[in-house]
């Protein structure tokens, strides 16, 4: 594989800077009114800063964040700090020449991630990972972290940044590895997946197995995984967010379903979830009608089935359902709404409330009900 920051990026690997830059641009303003004196960011793959074209690379689509938010953070004197890394030096160098030249063209950027040095290294990320974690949890913290190996996803890296308040994080990773070398004894000594799923699932649904896997895995650390599948020629890439908090997991699920309105999870067909929904009913069982769902009509005939089989549920326990299944608020607001017109759930109030600022700030209690 060559250095693709020798080349142009490609349309997938600008999708991928895409979401980057919009999760910053959703992340900062959260910790910009000086609540936290400091807050830091982390691209530990941060490659030269720019294509061969000057095409932005990842560090200066994170100044570019910043940039919107410079005056809101000077004046509430929040402190940014900033850390790239790549395991090549020349890329380094290459890095500080494209930032001091970004930076000096924009006096209060430079004001704001300047008063803190700027912190560049060239190390492994497994040698690093370790360091830096020690500050996760005590500052509001963003990891970028974009490999092309088959490490990026290895139990004792994930250890550091699963179950950390306020961290939140990114892996663009290259999903196809697992299901094409998983057996490999190379792979093996880096990973404890289930390799038989993995490699019996379908190609297109790779990446989607495997934070399906990884939320089953740090299901106790309260870490929630997001999937975004990218499909670049015949291989499937993806990202996977990461992070403990509801607000956090919803901001990227909303980019998601703003990238492909359809399904959320990805740029490319996915078997099963893009079809035409031909289903006669709801509850309907006959054989054959499951596998022609839309993603979104899955969706309301598993939270009907929920609400049916607990015969009262609260706004707030179907909120992290929702979350759960990759969905938006609004899809379950609107699955519910339609439940009721059907007779088949009843509710007070226009909403069933299902919403962030109704479960988590407002603490507004729904009771949702069957009438079975």
């Amino acid at each position: 594989m060559g250095d693709f920051h020798k080349k142009e990026f490609d349309e997938e690997t600008r999708l991928k800077l895409w979401f980057f830059r919009q999760y910053a641009t959703l992340w900062i303003p959260v910790f910009a009114h000086g609540k936290h004196r400091e807050i830091r960011i982390y691209d530990l793959f941060s490659g030269p800063g720019a294509d061969k074209n000057g095409v932005p690379g990842s560090p200066l689509e994170i100044l570019a964040a910043i940039e919107e938010f410079a005056p809101l953070l000077l004046k509430h004197r929040v402190n940014i700090v900033l850390h790239f890394n790549d395991d090549k030096l020349t890329k380094i160098h290459d890095l500080k020449q494209n930032i001091d030249n970004y930076l000096s063209a924009r006096p209060d950027l430079e004001r704001v991630v300047t008063s803190s040095p700027i912190v560049y290294t060239s190390k492994p990320t497994e040698h690093l990972l370790p360091v830096i974690s020690s500050s996760f949890g005590r500052h509001p913290s963003l990891v970028f972290l974009d490999q092309t190996g088959i490490k990026s996803l290895q139990p004792d890296l994930l250890a550091h940044l699963c179950g950390k308040k306020m961290t939140d994080f990114i892996y663009y990773v290259p999903s196809h590895f697992y299901k094409r070398f998983g057996e490999a004894k190379e792979f093996k000594a880096y990973h404890d997946f289930d390799i038989d799923t993995l490699k019996n699932a379908p190609a297109d649904s790779i990446h989607l197995e495997l934070s399906k896997q990884l939320n089953t895995k740090y299901s106790d650390t309260g870490t929630r995984f997001v999937p975004f599948s990218i499909q670049k020629g015949r291989n499937i890439y993806g990202i996977l967010f990461g992070s403990t908090h509801p607000a956090g997991v919803l901001k990227f699920l909303t980019l998601g379903w703003k990238v492909d309105p359809s399904i959320g999870c990805a740029n490319h067909e996915v078997q099963n979830l893009r079809e035409n929904d031909t289903r006669p009913s709801l509850f309907a069982t006959e054989v054959g009608f499951e596998s022609q769902w839309t993603r979104l009509t899955k969706f309301k005939h598993d939270l009907a089935s929920l609400v049916e089989q607990s015969d009262t549920i609260s706004n707030d326990r179907i909120f992290e359902f929702t979350l759960d299944q990759g969905c938006l608020p609004s899809h379950a607001n609107s699955a519910l709404s339609e439940l009721r017109k059907e007779g088949k759930v009843f509710f007070d109030g226009p909403t069933a409330g299902v919403s962030n600022d109704s479960v988590n700030r407002k603490r507004k209690t729904v009771i949702v009900r069957s009438r079975r």
